[in-house]
């Protein structure tokens, strides 16, 4: 496990312990949102996966050395959809480990 620090003026993550550009996967869960993604020389590269608290595909991102190649987003209730944005006016389904019964 490395803890990674990202340069906003050069866009490139950081090893934090040796200060050299990151080489590998990244996985992230903040705010019940999953997210992972690739790095190469510290910059995105390959997919971007994000996922839904409930486990539904969110969006789906390519890069190439940092440079986005092309983008897929879904909205809640698991359509793909034109823009971010558009995925965003439909909320996802709540998720089954968070029901009531």
């Amino acid at each position: 496990v490395y803890e990674l620090n990202f340069d906003q003026a050069t866009q490139t993550f950081m090893c934090k312990k040796t200060n050299q550009p990151y080489t590998g996967l990244v996985f992230l869960v903040w705010n019940k949102i999953i997210k992972e993604w690739g790095v190469s020389d510290g910059k995105l590269h390959g997919l971007w996966i994000e996922y839904y608290a409930n486990g539904d595909k969110k969006a789906e991102i390519e890069y190439n050395k940092g440079e986005q190649i092309s983008a897929k987003h879904w909205n809640g209730l698991g359509e793909l959809v034109d823009s971010e944005e558009e995925a965003l006016k439909v909320p996802p389904k709540p998720s089954s480990a968070f029901l009531r019964t």
